[in-house]
């Protein structure tokens, strides 16, 4: 077939516009890819596979990328939980036996087992031993507990236990390590004493990324023909060294050894440090000049939280300032206690039966790794005792819930009501300057 002249050239042209047009579009196709590219600014690149990349149903490739910055960037909390001494009188023994011999403690914690579970770390004094049923159980004035109060701790949600006090040896050396046998097979961790085959009174609770480091100490009772006593119960020799205490008149020596273990753990790695100590003058509703001495010696030697046991009442709630660092400590003199059967009826005063959750908020930034104590809130507590059926009922009622539902929480009698709107009261009144953790929890 022959095309003329001008065919030729028509062919010609439609062939240039038609190559005009594809180089178009392909420019406006990079352009398109190179804008998208400039919208993604982070690393590493992520290869856009199925596996990798969603379809993204609430937002685009950025949005996506952003909520993942904001993970990432996001601070890190811990909320620690302490409360006071954990003790079991005798009548508790008895009220705590079933009908085939054994024991179970649980229900003491029914109520308050939501408050304590809310927080990440929860530590108490046991201010008792686990020497188990070769010794007779018993309580003051020395002390030896069924192992199913231990279970029941561990079931209410603590994580750490002190177990340097001045109970510490009151069933012996048997019962000493017993009772670090006992929380070590039911994964409750312990400070203030050791066995011979670990090597650090302290020990670490990690949670989000932030790292609390807790340590316990205790008063010594006077020496004894020169030796170290604890209960007035000369401390063994095979227990010398295992032992976290320190002697009021000797003070200043001994506490070397803890400002030790607060180093040890900010090189292991500790965000915060805390002590555990256990000091003062039982019943009294005022610290001593000894704790306030020795709360600012450990403020200034690093320690962010000073936490007491031993008077069985509440003591204030202070806060100690590090101005060198810039940072602030806080000494809680005394928790009170948490669960006893120190009574009215028994001592002639009421403060004992009073007790409260002592909550610390702690937010790293893991950017800077920067670690602030954000906020100290508590929880009244109360140790409601009565009668059921001719048996003792103990239970600890988070006070906050339990006045305002007074028949949810077995405060049926108008005696029970009044006493624990009197403890209401006092703790109240005693930790006024600190706010209530306004938590809502479960219903009993």
């Amino acid at each position: 077939m022959k095309y003329s002249f001008c065919s030729v050239k028509l062919i010609r042209l439609i062939s240039i516009c038609l190559a005009c047009l594809f180089l178009t579009s392909c420019t406006m196709g990079l352009t398109v890819v190179d804008e998208r590219l400039d919208t993604i600014d982070t690393e590493p690149v992520i290869e856009a596979t199925k596996e990798t990349l969603p379809l993204y149903p609430h937002g685009s490739v950025d949005s996506s990328l952003q909520q993942v910055t904001n993970v990432k960037t996001a601070p890190r909390q811990l909320r620690l939980a302490v409360v006071g001494d954990l003790m079991v009188h005798g009548p508790q023994i008895r009220a705590q036996q079933q009908s085939d011999g054994t024991y179970d403690f649980h229900n003491n914690f029914h109520f308050i087992k939501p408050w304590l579970q809310s927080s990440d770390v929860v530590v108490g004094n046991l201010e008792t031993t686990f020497a188990g049923s070769s010794q007779k159980y018993s309580s003051y004035p020395r002390f030896n507990t069924p192992d199913a109060f231990g279970e029941a701790l561990f079931e209410a949600g603590f994580h750490g236990v002190s177990t340097v006090n001045n109970h510490t040896i009151d069933t012996g050396s048997q019962g000493f390590f017993r009772t670090l046998t006992v929380l070590k097979e039911l994964g409750i961790k312990n400070m203030g004493t050791r066995s011979h085959d670990t090597n650090e009174y302290w020990q670490l609770f990690i949670h989000d990324e932030i790292v609390l480091g807790i340590t316990a100490v205790s008063y010594e009772t006077p020496r004894a023909y020169g030796r170290r006593t604890l209960n007035a119960l000369i401390i063994p020799e095979e227990l010398k060294g295992l032992i976290n205490s320190f002697d009021y008149h000797t003070w200043e020596d001994d506490l070397v050894s803890v400002k030790e273990q607060l180093q040890a753990m900010k090189e292991a790695g500790a965000d915060i440090t805390a002590v555990m100590i256990h000091w003062g003058e039982e019943y009294q509703p005022q610290q001593n000049q000894w704790q306030e001495t020795i709360a600012n010696e450990l403020a200034a030697a690093g320690a962010d939280l000073i936490l007491g046991s031993h008077p069985h009442v509440l003591q204030p709630v202070r806060p100690i300032q590090r101005e060198a660092e810039g940072r602030t400590s806080w000494v809680v003199y005394s928790s009170g206690n948490f669960i006893s059967n120190q009574r009215f009826e028994i001592l002639k005063r009421h403060e004992p039966e009073d007790g409260a959750i002592f909550f610390v908020d702690i937010l790293k930034d893991p950017v800077n790794g920067s670690v602030e104590i954000q906020d100290v809130s508590y929880q009244p507590t109360w140790v409601h005792r009565y009668w059921k059926n001719k048996q003792l009922v103990y239970e600890i009622l988070p006070l906050t819930e339990a006045l305002n539902q007074p028949e949810e929480y077995n405060l049926i009698s108008s005696d029970s009501l009044i006493r624990a709107q009197n403890s209401f009261e006092r703790t109240t009144t005693q930790w006024h300057n600190l706010s209530m953790l306004p938590l809502p929890v479960t219903e009993p």
